[in-house]
């Protein structure tokens, strides 16, 4: 789950790799997440999200009833799409989070996730892979670059 000398990401840019919970950050709070990460960040960066965001994102879809719920889930996955896709190969079917931190922390030199999971963001910081994260439901926040 390192990237290769061949992926098709430049080794110069930072990659922000957004949790799936980052993705309703625009619906939710009403943040312009690619402005905010203008003013946050003074290095070249790549916004991207893991392949199995998306089938995080259809498990959502499968098991809700509501409809406010799915015109959500469908705006996170057309959102997801104006990214990047980082191709996982051969991921195990585990936990999300534990597939993102691996990445996060394999890569950790160029990687800073984006998610509001605590749990997440405090093994992240225990791995020392920066975070940014929605602050006070209005800004977002850097921690640990």
């Amino acid at each position: 789950m390192e990237l290769s000398t061949e992926s098709p990401f430049s080794i110069a840019k930072k990659l922000i790799v957004l949790d799936t919970n980052f993705l309703f950050v625009p619906i939710l709070y009403g943040i312009d997440i690619e402005s905010q990460f203008e003013i946050l960040l003074n290095t070249p960066y790549e916004i991207v999200v893991l392949s199995p965001t998306f089938d995080e994102l259809q498990k959502k879809m499968k098991y809700t009833k509501k409809l406010k719920v799915k015109k959500m889930i469908s705006f996170a996955v057309e959102f997801a799409k104006k990214f990047k896709t980082i191709n996982l190969k051969n991921v195990e079917r585990v936990d999300f989070d534990d597939i993102l931190l691996s990445f996060a922390e394999r890569n950790k030199n160029r990687c800073i996730v984006a998610t509001n999971d605590a749990l997440l963001r405090k093994k992240l910081k225990a791995k020392g892979v920066p975070v940014i994260f929605v602050r006070a439901r209005k800004k977002l926040a850097l921690d640990g670059y």
